[in-house]
């Protein structure tokens, strides 16, 4: 007598693989791929989100037609909402001013001078206390 239908076109209703399970036999047919892969020339994430963001773009400055990138405009368009009033741009553009501003060249203080200095002492002592004895020998040979 033959299997018992599912009603699955002929499939029987047990498998020997159990549910969820393939035939490792019939499932991946030699020569075939599995999908078409990912296309030639497409691009991943990061590359998309810089083409967009550098993309130029016309905008008019005091009037002027003027060229800039997505995120030049951007940049524009935070500080003058922080010089608009808007506190949450004002906290980001200090944020960004942290972030990306070089900090101020100080001139050291008295205390870092005087740790340096003493620093420079002790390894000058060091030096001539371990310096290397040159010999008689050494100096007639190089003659």
């Amino acid at each position: 007598m033959a299997d018992k239908n599912n009603g699955q076109g002929g499939k029987p209703s047990h498998s020997k693989w159990g549910k969820g399970k393939t035939d490792p036999n019939t499932h991946f047919k030699k020569g075939c791929k599995p999908g078409p892969g990912r296309p030639k020339g497409a691009k991943n994430r990061g590359t998309m989100f810089r083409d967009a963001v550098s993309a130029k773009i016309k905008i008019a400055i005091e009037g002027k037609p003027t060229k800039m990138s997505k995120q030049e405009t951007s940049y524009h368009q935070l500080a003058n909402k922080a010089a608009g009033g808007d506190l949450k741009a004002i906290a980001m553009l200090e944020v960004m001013a942290d972030k990306f501003e070089p900090p101020a060249d100080l001139p050291p203080t008295a205390l870092d001078t005087a740790a340096d200095l003493a620093a420079l002492n002790y390894y000058i002592e060091l030096r001539q206390k371990f310096a290397p004895v040159q010999s008689p020998c050494a100096e007639k040979n190089h003659e």
